[in-house]
């Protein structure tokens, strides 16, 4: 697999070539990132669950509530959750949601920098001359 893809990028002229690779990159940097965002943040996910449980445990023997009760009472919730009446989002660390927020990082932070590195090399209309003013 790894000879065919180099094999791949030998055949590839200049500009497709820099593309794939930029393009590789920058999938690695968001794999990476959602690593990170992983490993920093799950952590304290994995606390409020251990929390959640002994709530539960505690409100079970404080109301002496069943275990098919509180069954019951917590799929309710959870349907209450599903159409939208709490705005709770599940497993929010997980790798794909912390690569979803890798890649909402990745996006939009600093979205109009290149902006600024470019409009003054680039031959603007008056517009984007009043605009930089």
């Amino acid at each position: 697999m790894g000879v065919f893809f180099l094999n791949f990028l030998r055949a590839l002229k200049g500009p497709t070539k820099n593309l794939v690779l930029r393009t590789t990159l920058f999938l690695v940097y968001l794999l990476f990132g959602a690593a990170v965002f992983q490993t920093i943040e799950s952590g304290a996910e994995h606390r409020e669950i251990h929390h959640f449980d002994k709530v539960q445990k505690n409100m079970k023997e404080k109301y002496n509530i069943s275990d098919e009760e509180m069954s019951n009472f917590f799929s309710e919730i959870s349907k209450a959750i599903d159409d939208g009446y709490f705005d709770v989002a599940y497993d929010r660390w997980s790798f794909a949601g912390s690569l979803f927020f890798t890649g909402t990082v990745v996006t939009t932070i600093g979205k109009y920098k290149f902006l600024i590195l470019l409009l003054p090399r680039v031959r603007c209309p008056n517009v984007c001359r009043a605009s930089r003013v």
